[in-house]
C-alpha cells in the first residue's frame, strides 16, 4: 500500500500482543469513517463509522473495535452505512481511491 495512502488511513504497523476481556472507552466524539470488510462476510465492504480514539488511536483503535464486536457477537454490517454495503468488484469499479467522505456524501443525496 502506497505511503500515502497508509497515511489517509491512520495505518501503522501493531506489534503482537494478547488482550483479554477487552473493554472499550471511547475517549470523545470524533469518528472515523472508512470501507471495512469482514472474513465472515468475504466478498463485501461497507463504510463503517468507528471511534476514532478509544484507549489507543487511529487505525488500531478502528480494529480494535471491529474484533472486539465479534468476540461480543456483533459483525460491521450491524454498525454500516447501509447505504454503501457493496461487493469488492463494485468497490474496485466504482469507489477505489476516492474519499470515503465523498462517497459517503454521494449516495445520502441519492
Amino acid at each position: 500500500m502506497p505511503p500515502q495512502e497508509l497515511a489517509e488511513k491512520e495505518r501503522k504497523a501493531v506489534p503482537f500482543h494478547v488482550i483479554i476481556n477487552p473493554e472499550i472507552t471511547l475517549l470523545g466524539d470524533a469518528r472515523a469513517d472508512f470501507y471495512e470488510g469482514c472474513l465472515s462476510l468475504p466478498g463485501f465492504s461497507a463504510v463503517v463509522p468507528r471511534a476514532r480514539r478509544v484507549r489507543v488511536a487511529g487505525w488500531y483503535a478502528r480494529i480494535l473495535q471491529h474484533e472486539i464486536d465479534h468476540l461480543r457477537g456483533t459483525l460491521y454490517i450491524e454498525r454500516m452505512e447501509g447505504r454503501t454495503f457493496t461487493s469488492l468488484d463494485n468497490w474496485s469499479r466504482f469507489w477505489n481511491g476516492k474519499p470515503v467522505r465523498d462517497v459517503v456524501e454521494s449516495l445520502s443525496n441519492r
